[in-house]
């Protein structure tokens, strides 16, 4: 067992549900129906890659204003994440990279639901058309 297998098997006890590593290097967790966070450990930088993408933007004016203010907050410090698009799927993502050194479970479990919680913020913004209720 790899020292990812370990965190996630110590992530699934903390947040009591089922988690598995694929292949030992990737996990998927479903967040209430919205989105997906997709987790992926790279051994060669023993880092931990936390990706989600977020919500469909459709293209036009909205989304212009939705990618502008992403590029603004990806300017700030600190931050929870860096905000992107994917053109696949038209949508808002945000991706972060976690280092190994001192991580356990119960850390990543707190950086993991500022992730989500940044990622949610984003969602809602999104979904009620009012960004501005993001931006401070």
């Amino acid at each position: 067992m790899n020292r990812f297998e370990e965190l996630i098997e110590g992530l699934a006890r903390i947040l009591n549900i089922p988690l598995h590593a694929e292949k030992g290097m990737l996990c998927k967790i479903n967040i209430d129906g919205k989105f997906s966070v997709h987790l992926q450990y790279d051994q060669n930088e023993d880092l931990i890659m936390i990706g989600a993408m977020i919500i469909e933007i459709p293209p036009g004016r909205f989304r212009e204003n939705v990618l502008k203010e992403a590029l603004k907050v990806n300017d700030t410090f600190p931050r929870a994440g860096t905000m992107c698009f994917s053109e696949k799927g038209n949508k808002l993502a945000m991706y972060d990279h976690v280092s190994f050194e001192r991580l356990s479970p119960d850390v990543f479990n707190e950086k993991m639901h500022n992730f989500i919680d940044y990622c949610y913020e984003w969602y809602n913004a999104v979904l009620s058309g009012n960004i501005s209720q993001i931006i401070k």
